[in-house]
């Protein structure tokens, strides 16, 4: 929808030179910007006068008039006069951004800042001139940094929130006053709703910064009626100041930036924070693992030293450029202490693992620190949900619970019975577990909103919204919802961190630190979440299988780009023909085939040979339909054999290290068997059964029995027993 063609926006008669004279607003635009209404107001053209040229005194003037209502406003906060004159470096890419302060769009009837009504009484500036230097006072500084920008625009969020709640409960008031019952059940559904938030102390939302921003839009809206409102509204407008230097002011509902605060070093010290959170996390876990008392002491005194640099603000900027320099010097440090191969193995990996950098990791080395048969706990409920709803087969199910005890497949096999039989069953066998595939994909949804957010706050203060109904900002648009859906994720993603249920210690360290990096904007979207989130063996080996697919991916798309410019050449994939649009598919089709054979070839070598014979015969007889030379179809030929060989080398590696994870894993269940049978050959009064590898020889390390029996018949059994 455009306007007509004599309507023009305040903006842009001042680009053609012209202001809008003294006029009334001629129309109103209506339209949507990031779910938000926009309402821009329209002058006619004819109308318009031309825009007066300020001359260098009254620019002086201004200036002069700007600068003295900063100094003032400077003075009210602390800050002596002569401070303002001094120059100071805010550090690297630290720049003022464009001004903003939540407010409607300046017209005539606009009250004028009294600066600008002294100015224009003496003939200085002119209305068009008075109404932007009101602006200009109005909108003091504008949010730089995430933290700032984030706060900000919370703050906007809750203060029209509060605003247009305020309407609302102003006329339902009046409608209870007239007797109205539906007025009166409305107001007491306002005051249930709120009292949630009223009955808690301010201070129990400051973590969480989502719940913050609505408690604060329920602490302004009943400020008036309840002190616990007041108290709640004044903590957290505080908070917010010192904190962000972001200024609320409660009974106007308007939001600024404290020119003084500054925002740069406030940011690096809440990143440099969240590296030594994460960092503390290591030194913690690394204390109570299981090591011996020396070991432990070597490991925690090269810890001190990696982490002792941090821990005052001026230092928050070395603290953080620093990072990669002190792990290399812990890793010397760690390789230089009294540590053997497995303890240095595991410290190692618990310190890479929580700084959410495993690039130079091989998983395959690393410990084993969760019982597969406990990570499938979690996710138990899923499966017999999908078996119930017949979406999955119970050979399926068997497959992926043969790695429990026997004990734990029995209680699944019990509730598949009931399910087959019909009976009314509770899938959450273990309920104290979570799904770790579930507490992955909501951490995944929060950081997709916390992108979304972010790119909102960036926008508000990178751009003039003053034309985009700014004082509407979280009220009818996405900015709303999603402070609920963020603040709701948020407290549950934040339970599983903090609560005992199935996870780790070192698991729920890195999720805390996950969430704290995404508050800090060192995580700024769901693309930059840690590589490896979970420390089970299952995680471990797709996060393994990804690294292989990464050459795999490389590898097909090179061998098809190539294909394609040989096939370019002759122009027959220019042609709309039936012959071109099979000889396209057929080049997509190899290249799928080249990857599949680079992953690892899952479903068997001799398939994928069979498949890839397959596909290479149909690209050739492709060619041959199409009318391509017989050159260019030997060149072609050629790439694709060439690119096959460089497949097969990715693939036997990819394959290879596949069948060791499930050696690996096969090893860690046929152990943890083997200790469960000797504690209860033991509990039983009988002496534990013992290989002879373990009592032959006295010169050669006692090896632990592995009855094989237990692994294969968690494999078989239940592919016949589930549902039965």
């Amino acid at each position: 929808m455009t306007a007509p063609p004599e309507y023009k926006t305040r903006r842009q008669l001042r680009s053609a030179g012209l202001c809008p004279g003294g006029q009334d607003i001629a129309a109103y635009m209506v339209g949507k910007r990031r779910g938000r209404e926009l309402i821009a107001h329209l002058f006619d053209i004819r109308k318009a006068k031309p825009k007066r040229t300020p001359s260098p005194l009254q620019l002086a003037a201004i200036r002069k008039a700007t600068t003295e209502h900063q100094t003032r406003a400077a003075e009210r906060h602390g800050i002596p006069r002569h401070q303002l004159h001094q120059s100071t470096d805010p550090g690297p890419a630290w720049t003022a951004g464009p001004t903003f302060q939540e407010h409607t769009t300046m017209n005539q009837h606009t009250e004028l800042h009294p600066d600008a009504r002294v100015l224009q009484a003496h003939g200085l500036i002119d209305d068009e001139q008075a109404a932007t230097l009101t602006e200009a006072q109005e909108l003091l500084g504008a949010p730089a940094g995430h933290g700032q920008r984030i706060t900000y625009l919370h703050a906007v969020a809750a203060t029209s929130q509060a605003r247009h709640a305020r309407t609302e409960l102003h006329g339902l008031r009046d409608a209870a006053d007239r007797g109205r019952e539906e007025a009166v059940a409305a107001l007491q559904k306002l005051r249930e709703q709120a009292e949630p938030v009223l009955s808690r102390h301010a201070a129990a939302f400051f973590d969480q910064r989502e719940r913050k921003a609505l408690a604060l839009a329920t602490g302004l809206l009943w400020r008036e009626d309840d002190p616990r409102a007041a108290a709640l509204a004044g903590e957290i407008v505080e908070n917010y100041h010192g904190d962000w230097g972001v200024i609320i002011d409660p009974d106007t509902l308007t939001v600024s930036i404290d020119p003084q605060f500054d925002p740069a070093a406030m940011q690096q010290f809440e990143e440099a924070a969240a590296v030594w959170a994460r960092e503390d996390a290591a030194f913690d876990i690394v204390t109570d693992a299981p090591m011996t008392p020396a070991a432990k002491d070597a490991a925690r005194d090269a810890l001190i030293r990696w982490t002792h640099s941090w821990g005052e603000p001026d230092s928050s900027r070395t603290y953080i450029a620093t990072q990669e320099q002190r792990r290399e010097q812990l890793r010397q440090d760690l390789a230089e202490a009294q540590l053997n191969d497995t303890d240095r193995a595991r410290v190692e990996f618990i310190v890479d693992y929580l700084r959410a950098d495993i690039s130079r990791t091989d998983l395959l080395d690393t410990p084993v620190l969760v019982d597969p048969g406990e990570e499938v706990r979690g996710r138990i409920p899923k499966l017999l949900e999908h078996f119930a709803a017949k979406r999955i087969a119970p050979g399926e199910i068997a497959e992926e619970i043969s790695v429990m005890t026997d004990a734990d497949q029995e209680a699944v096999r019990a509730v598949g019975r009931a399910i087959a039989a019909g009976e009314a069953v509770d899938y959450r066998v273990w309920p104290e577990y979570v799904d770790r595939d579930e507490v992955a994909e909501e951490l995944n949804l929060y950081a997709m909103d916390v992108e979304e957010q972010r790119e909102q706050a960036d926008y508000i203060a990178e751009h003039d919204i003053s034309g985009e109904t700014p004082e509407q900002l979280g009220v009818g648009d996405e900015l709303g919802p999603r402070l609920e859906r963020m603040a709701t994720r948020r407290e549950q993603l934040h339970a599983v961190a903090t609560g005992p249920n199935g996870l780790t210690t070192l698991e729920r360290a890195q999720l805390a630190a996950v969430l704290t990096d995404l508050d800090a904007g060192r995580i700024r979207n769901d693309k930059e979440l840690p590589e490896l989130l979970w420390t089970d063996e299952r995680n471990k080996a797709d996060v393994d299988q990804r690294r292989s697919m990464a050459p795999a991916g490389e590898l097909s798309q090179s061998a098809e780009a190539a294909m394609r410019d040989v096939l370019n050449r002759t122009g027959v994939l220019e042609r709309r023909d039936r012959e071109a649009g099979v000889l396209d598919h057929a080049l997509s089709s190899m290249s799928d085939t080249l990857f599949s054979v680079a992953a690892g070839a899952s479903l068997g070598v001799d398939n994928a040979r069979r498949e890839f014979a397959d596909k290479r015969g149909r690209l050739g007889e492709a060619l041959a339909n199409a009318g391509v030379d017989r050159d260019t179809k030997l060149e072609v030929r050629a790439l694709v054999d060439d690119r096959a060989r460089d497949a097969g080398k990715l693939g036997r590696t990819a394959a290879g290290r596949a069948q060791r994870w499930t050696a690996r894993t096969d090893a860690v269940i046929a152990v943890r068997n083997d200790g469960n049978a000797q504690r209860a050959a033991v509990a039983a009064g009988r002496a534990p059964r013992q290989s002879r590898n373990c009592a032959s020889r006295g010169d050669r390390p006692a090896q632990r029995s592995t009855p094989a029996p237990a692994r294969a018949a968690g494999r078989r059994q239940l592919h016949s027993d589930l549902g039965r």
